[in-house]
């Protein structure tokens, strides 16, 4: 009888599983969670390219008129807003003019137009964060997009 019980087999499946069970679910709620943060990440990187390409026709010089200026500021801000959906309340849409770096000496004036969008993924979670997964979440999404205006 002794020889018996050691080869019994029963409930060997069900300890491998109560071993390796919580390691596969860590991993695909890692998967899940990582997925949704590119998922916010994408609809950033859409709104501030929707609020530059609202600046798209402005005649925006800097230093010269304002409060034009400020005016296509603003549209550029509202519609990237208003491209976030439910993100909107916590996202923050920051567009600046300013001179593009990378302009050529022979186009005269180039004005660019910036649209960043951020978010605080850490303060903020779309789903709540796993025991130890906060470490390679990223406490901060961002995106930018710019147009320039000649």
């Amino acid at each position: 009888m002794t020889k018996r019980r050691r080869h019994d087999q029963r409930g060997a499946a069900a300890v491998e599983f109560a071993l390796v069970a919580p390691i596969l679910f860590f991993l695909i709620y890692a998967a899940v969670s990582y997925g949704i943060a590119l998922s916010v990440k994408h609809v950033m990187t859409e709104a501030a390219a929707e609020g530059a390409r609202a600046a798209i026709g402005a005649q925006i010089i800097p230093g010269t008129d304002a409060d034009q200026n400020a005016a296509y500021v603003r549209v550029a801000a509202a519609r990237a807003g208003g491209s976030l959906g439910v993100y909107k309340t916590w996202a923050q849409v920051t567009p600046t003019v300013g001179t593009c770096p990378n302009a050529a000496p022979n186009q005269g004036s180039t004005v660019c137009v910036t649209v960043t969008v951020t978010y605080p993924y850490s303060t903020h979670p779309i789903i709540p964060n796993a025991p130890g997964l906060g470490l390679i979440m990223p406490s901060t999404l961002a995106s930018s997009f710019s147009v320039e205006l000649q």
